[in-house]
C-alpha cells in the first residue's frame, strides 16, 4: 500500500463534504459512531491504489487515528451497515453511480470500492 494518489488540497478539504453527501443520499445515518469511520476509511483508501486495498489495513490505520481497537472500528462500521435506510439506498443507488441496485453493493469494501471509484473519475 505504497502508492499514492496526490490530491489538491481543494480536494483534501472537499472530500469530506462529498462522502458526507453521498452517504446521506444512500440512507446513512451520519451521527454514527460507525459513520465517522466509515468516512476516514473512505477518505485513507483514497490515498492507494484501488488493486490495493485491504479493510484490515485500513481499519488499523482509523484504530491508530483514534487509539481504539481494530475490532471496535471494524464492528461500529458494520452497524451502520445495519441500521442504513435500505429504500432510501435502493432509490438513489442507480443515480449516484449510474448502476442497478444489487444488495451486493451493501457491504462496507464494496460501497467503499464504487465511492472510491466515482471519486478518482471525477478528479
Amino acid at each position: 500500500m505504497n502508492n499514492f494518489n496526490s490530491p489538491t488540497k481543494d480536494e483534501i478539504l472537499l472530500m469530506p463534504n462529498k462522502i458526507d453527501s453521498i452517504l446521506n443520499r444512500l440512507g446513512f445515518n451520519l451521527c454514527l459512531r460507525g459513520y465517522i469511520y466509515y468516512r476516514d476509511l473512505i477518505l485513507f483508501s483514497l490515498n492507494f491504489n484501488l488493486d490495493e486495498i485491504r479493510l484490515i489495513d485500513l481499519y488499523s490505520l482509523i484504530s491508530q487515528k483514534y487509539n481504539k481497537p481494530c475490532s471496535i472500528i471494524k464492528k461500529n462500521i458494520e452497524n451502520i451497515f445495519t441500521r442504513f435506510d435500505i429504500q432510501k439506498f435502493e432509490s438513489n443507488f442507480k443515480l449516484e453511480f449510474n448502476l442497478d441496485f444489487d444488495y451486493i453493493y451493501t457491504t462496507p469494501k464494496n460501497l467503499l470500492i464504487l465511492i472510491i471509484s466515482k471519486e478518482l473519475l471525477h478528479r
